[in-house]
């Protein structure tokens, strides 16, 4: 994920979005939410502006039964947070 360009996020968003929403595996919902977190770090611009479909699947998740699903996506919402350089947006 360190080297991951803005279209190279622009690329793999849907796909990690999607895997949100699959109810497979607890462990693949969790990669797919650690790896939304640390995109963060690779593009923040690029992250911010997609930003309004992101926050409410992590929201989403927040609320699921599994506790590490859960821990996940408060870890991810604290990093992605933490990248935005916008006051009223953190």
């Amino acid at each position: 994920m360190r080297v991951l360009s803005g279209y190279g996020v622009k690329i793999i968003l849907p796909y990690l979005l999607r895997g949100l929403n699959d109810n497979s595996s607890w462990r693949a919902k969790v990669n797919n939410i650690w790896a939304l977190g640390n995109m963060a770090y690779c593009s923040p611009k690029q992250l911010s502006q997609c930003l309004p479909q992101i926050v409410p699947k992590l929201s989403h998740c927040l609320a699921d039964t599994h506790p590490k699903i859960r821990e996940a996506a408060n870890e991810s919402l604290t990093l992605i947070g933490s990248s935005i350089q916008n006051p009223e947006i953190s």
